[in-house]
């Protein structure tokens, strides 16, 4: 048996799995949407600076990349090799 349990791997693979599908549908939205910015015509962007509001695709890239962060780490329970190494330990 693992040294780590269970739950903590499924929730670092739910974790993993919702970040990488929150990236990819932020990116897939700041792509498709058109241009808000005059002088950038044709130039895509994710979030928009016109306004202090978060949209909705910024705010799915950043939570979409903080699960991608932490997913892994809870998911395979070590620190890679070489991490460890630099690290000194």
């Amino acid at each position: 048996m693992s040294a780590q349990s269970d739950p903590k791997k499924i929730v670092g693979m739910a974790l993993t799995v919702i970040g990488l599908l929150l990236l990819a549908f932020g990116v897939i939205k700041g792509i498709a949407s058109p241009s808000d910015v005059d002088e950038n015509k044709g130039i895509n962007l994710i979030g928009t600076n016109k306004t202090n509001d978060l949209k909705l695709d910024a705010l799915a890239v950043i939570i979409g990349w903080l699960a991608i962060l932490i997913g892994p780490a809870l998911w395979f329970g070590e620190t890679p090799t070489v991490i460890r190494k630099a690290a000194g330990r």
